[in-house]
Formats: C-alpha cells, structure tokens, sequence
C-alpha cells in the first residue's frame, strides 16, 4: 500500500496501517524534499500505474481535489484494531478510522472521511464523504453531516442535528441547532461566525482555471499553417521551417545558426553529440534545472557532475564549478561539456563560467529552454556558448506546442545537427545510412505555428515582465516574502515565471500553505524545480556545493505568470496571496 501525504497525519496514518497489517511500499510526496519519512522511502510522482493506496492529508478540500484528478488508485479502508465499530455500519472506501473511535448501531460513513482517535459517533447518523471528525468530538444519535465538513476537537452536537456541507465546526462548539451549508460555527452554544453560501461556491468553482504558464496564440499562426496546407508542405521540412530558423537568428543576433527541431531535449541531446560526449565521459551540469537538461547525459551513456547554485541568480556557482572541474581532473576524468541554466529566465554569470571553461577548454552548452528574450550585458542568452538550446513547449514563453531548437555558430555545426535529426541519411540513391540518427526534426506544421509566435515575441516579453512587476507590487511589504529578480542592470530577465521565497521564521507562513490555499482556488502554483542531485534517478551522481539549491527547493513556489492571464485572473491570486501571506485587507489591479 502507498500513502499519498507525508505530513504529520501521514505519519500518524502510516502507524494505523502497521497495526492493521498493511506492509508500506512508500509515501508518494510531491512536495516533500526528504528521501524518507519513518523509514519509508518518499516518492515525489506518483507511479504510472494502478496502486492501493490511503490518501494520508488532513485538509478535506486536498482529500477531494487529490479523489477527483487521481481515479486509477484503488483505495484501502482503515479500522484501527482499539477502534469499537458495530457490525451493521457502512463505511465508505479511503476512510479512516482511529484509536479509541466509538460508532454506534446502523451509521453510514461516506468516502475519504477520518474519524479521528476516541471521537464518537452515536446511531444512525450519516456522515457524507470528505469529513474530518476531530479528536474527541462526540455526536449524538441521528447526526446528519454534510460532504467535506470539519469538525474540531471536542465538539459536541446534540441529537437530531443537521449540518450542511463544507462546514466548520470549531474545537469545542456545542452545536444544539441545524447549521447551513458552508457557515463556521464557534462557541457554547454554537453561534454562526461566518456564513458561505454554496451556490456561490459553486459559482465560484465553475471560474476558469488559472494556469501556471499556458500557451498564448498572437492571432497569424492558423494563417503559416493553412499556408502549409495549401501548398502541402506538412513534412519536417518546408518555406516555414525555413522562416522560423530565419526568425530566430534575426532575433537573437543575425550572427547564429539555428536547426528548429522537435524538442529542448533532442536540442540538448544533438549538442552533446557535436561536443563528442560518449560512453564513460562526464558531463557537467547545473543541479537545479528540469530533469531534461540531465537526462541526454545520460542518452549517451555518460554521467552527469552536478553544480549547486548561487544565491544572486540561482543559476550554476562558478566556485562550485571550478572546485568540480580541478577534482574531476584530479580523479583522471576531464569533463567534456559544462550545461548551465538560465533558470526561469534569469541569465547566468556567463563571465565567469565561460572564463573558468575557457580555462580548462571546455565548451558551454547553455540550456536556455527557459530564457527566450533574456540578456546578459545586453546580449541574448542562447548565443555565448558553443551551442545553446530553445525549447518551444506548451508552457514557454512562445510555443510551436512541442519543438525546440540548437542554435550553433558555425553553418557546419547547424548542418550536421540536421544530418543527425532526419535520420542520418547518407547522401545516396538508396537508404544508406553512416551514423546513429534520430527522428528529432521540427515539422512545417509546427514550425507555422512558431512564425506566428515569433511576431509577439517582444510584446510576450514584455507581458511576463510585467506580471513580474505585479507580484512585485503585492510582495513589497510583505515580511519574509522575497521574489526572485536580477541582481543589477547586466542582466535582464524574461521573467519567464515570476518565483517568491518564503522565509517561515518571518512571514509564519510556509510555502505549501500558499500552494495548498491556491489549489483550493483553482490556482496552479508549483514549487520550483527539485535539484537534481536529490531525485533518485541521480542519486549517484557526483555533486559539488552547498545547500543554496536544496534551500530554495524548499522555500519557493512558482506564481502564475501566463501573459493571457486577465485582470478577474489577478485579482483571485492577489486576494489569495494577501490572506495567507499579508495583513492588507485588498489589492487593486490596475485596469
């Protein structure tokens, strides 16, 4: 059995399932930076197949969010062995019921409840699904309480008693009167303290998403993709594939050479191979990046030497990386690339990192899937290295919906990664083929939708800026908040996503406790890449630094930073993010 959650209740859950003779395969935590929680291994995804499985989280609203997103689990019911529950109740599956718990003759429990240690529930009452029963609560005979209803320690409610949905009980309440649908009630007796109607929660929940980063058309891509129809250009080939290359060259300098191909990875993956990284050979690599810019080490059969981060940018620390590059040497194993990040936009200090690979004669390959339209001294990230990588996923800054690009500085370099991306045909009458080749081209189709992009390439910069700028507002006076931006004038950022920090100590609240209220509100939040030093695919990777990295982990959280996002869309993510983080009442976006 898997427990989802890791928290304190998970704890407290994984020691009711011991009892009851379940053996533990792991906690499956996305959001947790440990390796293990008592002695179990912690997961950080969940795994691609049908699981038994107890949802271990205290918070009814994550309970349900997690049932409604996660169908494929088969969920366990809990009875923990001191538990005293008559033979005729019906509980429902994912329920959990603790130590000391009394359920009397002819009750029925729905799904995913907990009823926590020594509460009591009398006869025939009917508890809906998502219900937290509190410790020592205690309810009378034909008790009827609503779907996704809290009720706190030592609360009592008396025979007979309605209790609506998505209610409140607080700890010690004695409830002697019916409770509508959505209300708080505190106090002897219980006294409505706040009242919220569902039908304007259910308005509420029927508001649109709000996405993290989501794809935003300009207008003209559907005009380069009936263009492709029509002159039925629909291979990985054609006058758009050849425009967008023109484009982004144009953009990035006019200097470069750029193959449009089908991914960041393939990009990355093609980079490597110029750079003769073989079996055996070592690669360096910046630890806090997405797993893609690690895994095409790995493609090639080398191994990846991960790089902390440091705290101005972020991004790979040169004393890190100097300290690698004389230890690997010193070991026999001469590094034969240097991967660095710019993450989320924010450029590296590429003075010093091309000076130290200048140093050892190390090329730089500069993964820059995130920083489209980012400079650093007033020249475009992308182009320092020998090779640099553009991705054009769903969630970048401009999207082909999957594709990428390697821009090269020599027409060689860009010839042989397109020989390398059709296949590696050799030029004869028949099929011949020399080299290893791979199916990594951009089609004409997908390279339509890019030369549409890149005529709002600026304006989408601009746009991510500014939403930047409205956290920056938001946080200003915020204690212990931070947002993630440059450190001075030589660099210039995208802001491809906008990142806070949040210090516990100052601001009493921690990162999750902004994600989690943002999850209730349909707000996609994401805490920022785990390094990939702690995932365990890496977990025998030579790793050099501190802990800058695994701190940040641990502290910050991606805001919503789409450019299409409108003003009701920013008025809900200031609302949350006051209530959790601030004192201030309201925020005011400016129309």
């Amino acid at each position: 059995m898997y427990l989802y959650g890791a928290s304190g209740h998970g704890k407290v859950v994984a020691e009711i399932a011991e009892e009851c003779g379940y053996s533990i395969e792991a906690f499956i935590d996305e959001n947790l930076s440990k390796k293990s929680v008592l002695t179990y291994p912690v997961l950080h995804e969940i795994p691609p197949y049908d699981i038994e499985m107890l949802i271990s989280i205290g918070n009814n609203k994550v309970r349900k969010r997690i049932v409604d997103q996660a169908e494929q689990f088969h969920y366990v019911t809990l009875f923990h062995p001191q538990a005293n529950v008559s033979r005729s109740v019906r509980i429902g599956e994912g329920t959990i019921v603790m130590a000391g718990v009394s359920i009397n003759a002819v009750v029925k429990i729905g799904k995913h409840c907990i009823i926590n240690t020594n509460a009591s529930v009398d006869h025939d009452c009917v508890i809906g699904d998502f219900v937290h029963i509190s410790p020592n609560a205690a309810l009378g005979g034909n008790v009827s309480v609503g779907e996704g209803t809290h009720i706190g320690i030592g609360a009592n409610v008396i025979q007979g008693i309605k209790i609506g949905k998505w209610c409140t009980i607080g700890a010690g309440a004695v409830i002697i009167s019916d409770i509508p649908d959505g209300s708080t009630v505190v106090g002897n007796p219980g006294k409505i303290i706040k009242s919220r109607n569902i039908k304007n929660r259910i308005v509420e929940n029927m508001k649109l998403k709000v996405w993290l980063s989501s794809p935003h058309m300009g207008g003209n891509e559907l005009k380069y993709i009936n263009e492709a129809f029509d002159a039925n250009w629909i291979a990985p080939l054609g006058p758009n594939v050849d425009g967008f290359e023109q484009d982004i060259e144009k953009f990035l300098s006019g200097r470069v050479k750029v193959a449009a191909l089908s991914s960041g990875t393939a990009a990355l993956h093609l980079a490597l191979i110029e750079c003769n990284v073989g079996h055996g050979d070592e690669v360096i690599c910046q630890s806090m990046t997405f797993s893609a810019s690690a895994n095409p080490i790995a493609y090639q059969g080398a191994t990846p030497v991960f790089i902390d981060s440091e705290k101005d940018t972020w991004n790979m620390c040169p004393d890190a990386l100097q300290e690698a590059i004389i230890d690997r040497m010193a070991k026999g194993k001469k590094p034969k690339a240097i991967i660095v990040v710019h993450l989320y936009g924010m450029p590296a200090k590429m003075d010093e990192i091309l000076s130290i690979a200048a140093e050892y004669d190390i090329p730089v390959i500069e993964d820059s899937a995130e920083s489209l339209g980012s400079k650093y001294k007033g020249k475009a990230c992308g182009t320092f290295g020998r090779f640099g990588i553009l991705s054009f996923n769903g969630n970048k800054i401009i999207t082909t919906s999957g594709g990428g690009a390697l821009v090269c500085h020599s027409q060689e370099d860009k010839e042989k990664a397109v020989f390398l991306s059709t296949q590696a045909r050799d030029n004869a009458p028949h099929y011949q083929h020399s080299h290893i080749g791979y199916n990594y081209r951009m089609s004409n189709i997908s390279a339509g939708i890019g030369r549409g992009q890149m005529e709002v390439l600026a304006d989408r910069v601009e746009g991510r800026r500014k939403m930047h700028d409205f956290y920056a507002e938001i946080c200003k006076d915020m204690e212990g908040v931070e947002l993630f931006s440059e450190p001075d004038s030589d660099f210039y950022s995208n802001h491809w996503l906008s990142v806070i920090t949040i210090d516990e100590t100052k601001a009493l609240k921690t990162r999750e406790d902004l994600r989690l209220a943002f999850l209730e509100e349909d707000i996609e939040s994401r805490p920022i890449w785990k390094p990939m030093h702690l995932q365990p695919v890496f977990e025998d990777a030579p790793y050099y630094g501190g802990k800058v990295a695994e701190t940040l982990f641990g502290n910050s959280l991606c805001l919503p930073s789409g450019t299409n996002l409108s003003d009701e869309d920013r008025e809900r993510i200031a609302k949350v993010m006051i209530e959790v983080l601030s004192d201030k009442k309201e925020y005011s976006v400016s129309r």
